[in-house]
């Protein structure tokens, strides 16, 4: 906080291992800043890569949204003949680790073209980019720039999960195995009758299912206060999916039900070669969406068809990369008591990403009625595309975990199919870190999934 508050530097950094309180430290920073007059009181902006930081910020207090849709709002400024202005701004860049060469190199340009001042705050030991590059790590090492380091972990209540995490750290793996299986299994709260794992390390050969019948099996406070991570799209598909038909079968959601269009978005490529497209991908350039009806690899080019039915043909290497967003078509059934989140953030329709909600009720038409501590809203996914960026918000990936943080968690680990190129120490890491009581691991095979998080680090970028 000092070097935040006492630093002429334009750029610094904030070095921290998962749960220091790298975002809580914010509110003293905040705080101080409030003491001084309005009118000589820097203005400070959270930025991030993923939603879920942005709304990490957001929960502290700071305005905040995604690097993306900063650069493009800039860029977008600049051509309009704007020449944007951040003097007297502070700009707070959460979960840097996860930021790439271009997305990184653009918004210190802008920063410091527009006169702002930017602190990077996060984990080289967590993901990376999905692009290319690791600049917060290259600046720590290779730049002058000033970090303040935290190492002082306070996420954990639980002794032996906070020695987890260190074990981890120091790549003790082994070490960190033994103190979650010692995590006491009464710490979670469960429903009379349900079955209780026999260790908090679980081998078995359909984790998918167990998972639904460890989170299903949990009190209606401990579900609550329970976030599911997977490694694997899939795997988080399964588990949503299969969460929602267990509680139909148990009778807990609505007998109404409703199928709804969903766009699930396709994150971890770039967009600026014919390789990404296919024809029924959905494509978000701005505010527009069209659909995508042919691609013609040899030519390089994509035809589309936007909502009032107009073919156009372009180029993806024309496209700005930070404004377009490609998207797969999917459905899900929803019905009142189910738990949903936005997938993404969209100003006009106040949508935010990772934002959670209960539904309250559905109806033929198509709409969802939304309840959150806030209010309640109403959207009609059929009818409006913007509000088809939904899912079930039960499981989540360990990419869109980052930044989280809850009570109990339950993770998928494994080395089967898919799972292999994702079994890395940053993975489990992350997973187990994000719980501040108790962790339990269900894993498609101990041994090979063990070795696989031990072995020196690899490139799982391809």
């Amino acid at each position: 906080t000092t070097l935040v508050l006492g630093s002429t530097d334009q750029f610094t950094g904030i070095q921290g291992y998962a749960g220091v309180g790298k975002t809580t430290q914010i509110k003293a920073v905040v705080a101080a800043l409030d003491t001084l007059p309005a009118d000589a009181r820097p203005q400070l902006t959270g930025l991030a890569p993923t939603h879920q930081a942005v709304k990490e910020m957001s929960d502290v207090g700071v305005r905040a949204q995604t690097i993306k849709s900063f650069i493009v709002e800039h860029d977008q400024a600049k051509a309009a003949g704007e020449k944007p202005d951040y003097q007297g701004q502070v700009f707070l860049i959460d979960e840097s680790s996860m930021a790439g060469n271009q997305d990184t190199a653009a918004l210190f340009q802008a920063i410091a073209a527009g006169g702002g001042r930017a602190v990077s705050m996060g984990d080289t030991d967590q993901f990376e980019a999905v692009d290319s590059g690791a600049p917060f790590k290259l600046m720590q090492e290779r730049s002058a720039m000033d970090v303040a380091i935290m190492k002082e972990i306070v996420r954990q209540k639980d002794v032996q999960l906070r020695g987890a995490v260190h074990d981890i750290i120091d790549n003790r793996i082994g070490a960190a195995l033994k103190r979650i299986e010692a995590q006491p299994a009464d710490r979670i709260a469960r429903e009379a009758g349900a079955s209780v794992p026999q260790s908090a390390f679980e081998e078995t050969g359909s984790p998918v299912n167990d998972i639904v019948s460890d989170w299903t099996g949990r009190t209606p406070d401990a579900r609550a206060r329970t976030l599911i991570i997977t490694q694997l799209n899939a795997d988080r598909n399964a588990v949503n999916a299969g969460i929602h038909d267990q509680l139909v079968k148990r009778g807990e959601l609505g007998r109404e039900a409703v199928t709804v269009p969903v766009l699930d978005k396709i994150s971890h490529t770039r967009h600026d070669k014919t390789a990404a497209w296919d024809a029924n991908l959905v494509v978000k350039r701005g505010d527009r969406y069209q659909d995508v009806l042919a691609v013609d690899r040899n030519g390089n080019t994509v035809t589309v068809r936007d909502e009032e039915g107009k073919i156009g043909l372009y180029s993806p290497k024309e496209l700005i990369t930070g404004d377009v967003q490609l998207f797969r078509r999917s459905q899900i059934e929803v019905r009142s008591g189910d738990q949903l989140r936005f997938t993404l953030t969209d100003r006009e329709h106040g949508q935010t990403g990772n934002q959670r909600f209960t539904v309250d009720a559905v109806s033929q038409t198509g709409d969802i009625r939304l309840r959150d501590e806030r209010g309640t809203v109403t959207i009609n996914p059929g009818n409006v595309r913007a509000q088809q960026h939904i899912d079930y918000a039960w499981a989540v990936t360990g990419y869109g975990a980052q930044g989280a943080s809850t009570d109990f968690v339950i993770s998928l680990e494994g080395t089967e199919g898919g799972r292999k190129m994702l079994a890395s120490k940053r993975a489990f890491y992350i997973s187990a870190s994000r719980a501040k009581e108790h962790v339990q691991i269900y894993t498609d095979g101990k041994a090979d999934w063990t070795k696989a998080v031990a072995a020196p680090e690899r490139d799982i970028k391809t």
